[in-house]
């Protein structure tokens, strides 16, 4: 066998072996009252077979659990930008694709992400669900930026842009109220 075969054969093993465990697993799609599933931030591009595999693995996933997935192709421009800038909010430089982000925690690459993920959806399922990791701010009308400009401010929040804090969201909501009244 060459090279290529034997990756080819890893990763439907790999898919296999997700879903016998997911199947074998004594776990129940949740129905529980007030659980408002568990959200999740995909990062993949096209050309990468790993990321294909871990597609395969959220298909499953979601099958199982109410997962609420939102997806990012770094092979478009626009999505490359979301990319950078939440390797900048999150990261020190050193984030590749297949990449999930979920409850509190990153997964970067294929083995970390089939090794972790069930166990990290079936906990914040039991635990009542999770919201979206944070991003950063995205204007659907978004445009890139230009790759020497990536450690500029942020336009609406003016802090790299990292999320604001509840002081300067409390001095915006007390100017807002002075110029009403």
């Amino acid at each position: 066998m060459n090279y290529l075969m034997l990756w080819r054969l890893s990763r439907i093993l790999i898919v296999v072996a997700s879903f016998m465990i997911l199947l074998a697993a004594d776990v129940e799609p949740s129905g529980k009252k007030g659980n408002k599933g568990v959200g999740m931030v995909f990062f993949s591009s096209r050309d990468c077979p790993k990321c294909e595999t871990i597609k395969d693995l959220i298909g499953i996933l979601k099958v199982r659990y109410p997962l609420r997935v939102r997806q990012f192709d770094i092979s478009k421009e626009a999505d490359y930008a979301v990319f950078k800038t939440v390797e900048s909010i999150h990261g020190s430089g050193n984030f590749a694709v297949p990449l999930v982000m979920i409850g509190e925690s990153i997964l970067i690459g294929e083995l970390e992400i089939a090794g972790k993920l069930e166990k990290t959806v079936r906990g914040l399922d039991a635990a009542g669900g999770s919201r979206s990791p944070y991003i950063g701010h995205v204007d659907p009308k978004f445009k890139a930026r230009s790759a020497d400009k990536t450690n500029e401010p942020c336009e609406s929040c003016s802090r790299d842009g990292k999320p604001p804090q509840v002081g300067d969201e409390l001095r915006r909501v007390r100017g807002f109220l002075d110029k009403l009244f």
